[in-house]
């Protein structure tokens, strides 16, 4: 079940039916993330891991502050799950966007976590290739051609992320760019009344991001 951060925290029931031997057999659960946190806080013996899970749980906490979700009772949840915790570094990393051939880049934060390139032309977006860590990266396009984003999972985007057009080095992002944006630490600043909000979102976002990373890396072998 994919879920975007502002509905992570919503209940999700599964039912299933089994025949065997003869025999039927229903069953019904009720499951969510702020439940199966709560488990993993509890029995998981790796750092690493728990740190994720409060990461998480507080990137779903600011997404449903900023995009205004109403759900007392899951955010009662992760309130009680995160304690005392708050974890909010600020965004590490070059905030220079050199977007050549781009209008513009920007996170998604209402699902799959994701860096949206916007194409200055839409008729050649086949022709850019996306790069993290000098690898080449799934890039969906979008039906219009007028977009694209990048498919990675969450500890990748703690990276730059480099492109080319018909093969020439073209520009980089990194998601400090977007940061010193919407904070107004850049020279360009963000005036939306939500600016508070999204720049907490975006800071737990990244605190996320690193997690997810530093998790990996405590369990995958090089």
């Amino acid at each position: 079940v994919s879920l975007p951060a502002k509905e992570a925290a919503r209940n999700i029931i599964l039912k299933a039916a089994v025949t065997a031997g003869g025999k039927d057999y229903t069953g019904t659960w009720t499951v969510s993330i702020p439940k199966y946190a709560a488990a993993l806080l509890e029995t998981s013996t790796s750092e690493e891991e728990k740190t994720l899970v409060k990461d998480v749980l507080q990137y779903i906490r600011a997404a449903y502050t900023y995009f205004g979700t109403e759900d007392t009772e899951q955010m009662a949840k992760i309130d009680t799950l995160l304690g005392d915790y708050a974890s909010k570094p600020t965004v590490e990393g070059s905030d220079v966007a050199d977007t050549t051939g781009m209008k513009s880049a920007t996170l998604v934060l209402s699902g799959k976590p994701s860096i949206r390139f916007y194409l200055a032309d839409g008729a050649n977006a086949s022709e850019y290739k996306f790069y993290v860590g000098g690898k080449e990266v799934n890039a969906i396009v979008s039906e219009d051609g007028t977009y694209v984003d990048i498919d990675v999972y969450a500890y990748a985007l703690c990276e730059t992320v480099t492109y080319t057009i018909n093969g020439e080095a073209a520009g980089s992002f990194h998601i400090n760019a977007y940061y010193a944006f919407v904070s107004g630490t850049g020279e360009n600043s963000y005036t939306g009344a939500d600016k508070a909000e999204l720049t907490a979102l975006t800071e737990c976002f990244w605190k996320y991001l690193q997690s997810a990373r530093a998790y990996r890396e405590s369990v995958v072998e090089n």
